[in-house]
């Protein structure tokens, strides 16, 4: 199975990298694509980008001043999943 996940700040990073984890211990071979922190880059691989530096923001003055930032990551992030299979695809978000 591939599981597509979105983390966007430290406290994303971290209850990801618990289901993930949980997951893991459930579903034989599945595996991790997307975007976190480097607990869940730590878990998933190579293929899975710590942006959470960059993510998180804080504010919609620092959300407008990363915009351009914001718009091509979820541009390239559709066109990843659309090349990928992915039978289940998981946005955290928490704020």
């Amino acid at each position: 199975m591939n599981l597509f996940l979105v983390a966007g700040e430290v406290s994303g990073d971290t209850r990801g990298a618990e289901v993930m984890e949980a997951l893991m211990r459930q579903v034989d071979g599945i595996r991790f694509f997307g975007l976190g922190g480097p607990q869940m880059k730590g878990i998933a691989g190579e293929e899975f980008l710590d942006w959470s530096d960059r993510a998180g923001v804080i504010g919609i003055i620092d959300v407008l001043k990363n915009y351009g930032f914001f718009k091509q990551k979820l541009n390239e992030t559709f066109t990843e999943i659309m090349s990928k299979k992915m039978e289940t695809r998981v946005s955290l978000v928490l704020f």
